[in-house]
């Protein structure tokens, strides 16, 4: 499942503007929700029930997978459908990675209405099947020469066990 929209009334930016200035301008925003769904998350939980963990933990890994590449694949399309209206990235922000307040999630599922009944946000701002993504792409109406980071360079945390080093240039999308 995947879900996104480009906000470009200044009025409903005001949460991202508040977190982003004055390092980075925009004009609008590309918001992406995608998930697996609850069916590997179900069936994960089984396999643990069972004590078959190793099975659950290999099932657990590839629903990572294929949510990553499910991002990957919404964040192209959304690529291309920005720049048919104008627009260049200028940055990624992803809720809870870095200095990217969790309670970004409230704001990317309000402006997703239609996202409401397959994902949910827990009272700890976690999205609901646990393999759902969050994402939102600055956009902007002028191009930006230098390079940017996807999603782990732009990140505050480097010495991060996770992180990976993605090199995009904007002036290519």
């Amino acid at each position: 499942m995947e879900f996104g929209t480009i906000v470009s009334d200044k009025s409903k930016l005001g949460p991202l503007i508040e977190i982003t200035e004055p390092k980075r301008k925009f004009e609008a925003a590309a918001l992406i929700l995608t998930s697996i769904g609850k069916a590997t998350e179900e069936e994960v939980s089984s396999l643990m029930g069972a004590g078959k963990v190793l099975k659950a933990m290999v099932l657990d890994a590839i629903g990572t997978v294929l949510l990553t590449n499910l991002a990957s694949k919404c964040f192209d399309r959304v690529s291309q459908e920005s720049a048919k209206r104008g627009f260049y990235h200028c940055g990624c922000l992803s809720p809870g990675e870095g200095d990217v307040p969790l309670r970004l999630q409230k704001y990317i599922l309000g402006n997703l209405p239609e996202a409401a009944s397959h994902i949910s946000l827990s009272d700890a701002l976690m999205l609901t099947p646990k393999k759902s993504l969050s994402s939102i792409i600055l956009l902007s109406r002028e191009k930006v020469q230098k390079s940017f980071k996807l999603p782990c360079a732009a990140c505050t945390l480097e010495d991060c066990q996770f992180r990976r080093i993605e090199e995009k240039n904007i002036a290519e999308n």
